[in-house]
């Protein structure tokens, strides 16, 4: 039921890679990284300008205190620290985008990036699946619409494995009927 695509939310080289196809994964897992140094730099740099506007501000309300500024000095030193922390916040949201983790519990499905590969937003790094349950969207006859209830245990059988009968349990029935299903159905019951 959780399948997803996960994309790169940043630009630049990918610089490792954790994982492969086919392996479990766990929430928060790291995946992949993309090269971090230009972010990390931004965000050095946001933080030193935090901290000066901070300095800035403890100094503007110290003296706005003793009624040496105005008013307006001491509000454009507090908006100057908020823009400055805003920032920073920015810088390191980017930061954090060159770390790829996994958003829960999944099996990696397909890994789509190659090392030192350079990737932008919005590129599929890989697709992840959570499998518990399985999900399997099974067509049915309109004609066998009233047979199926939500609750109802089944049996599937694919073609991958002949002798074997998976046990099943109905999830849920869409509320429409497919036109073309009814229109291919086999005529057996």
């Amino acid at each position: 039921e959780n399948e997803v695509d996960i994309v790169a939310r940043t630009s630049g080289p990918v610089t490792e890679i954790l994982t492969e196809e086919g392996r479990t994964v766990r929430k928060g897992q790291l995946l992949a990284r993309i090269d971090e140094r230009e972010p990390m730099n931004k965000a050095a740099i946001a933080r030193v300008t935090r901290d000066e506007a901070q300095l800035a501000f403890d100094r503007t309300r110290t003296s706005w205190n003793e009624g040496l500024v105005s008013q307006e000095a001491f509000d454009g030193a507090g908006s100057k620290l908020a823009a400055a922390q805003a920032q920073l916040e920015s810088a390191e949201i980017q930061l954090a985008y060159t770390e790829i983790r996994a958003p829960f519990d999944a099996l990696v499905v397909t890994r789509d990036i190659k090392l030192a590969q350079f990737v932008t937003p919005g590129n599929r790094l890989f697709r992840i699946s959570d499998f518990t349950p399985l999900l399997c969207r099974v067509e049915v006859p309109e004609k066998d619409l009233p047979r199926v209830q939500v609750g109802q245990t089944a049996h599937l059988e694919v073609e991958a494995y002949p002798d074997e009968r998976f046990p099943a349990v109905v999830a849920r029935l869409r509320p429409t009927v497919d036109r073309q299903v009814h229109d291919r159905a086999p005529n057996s019951e």
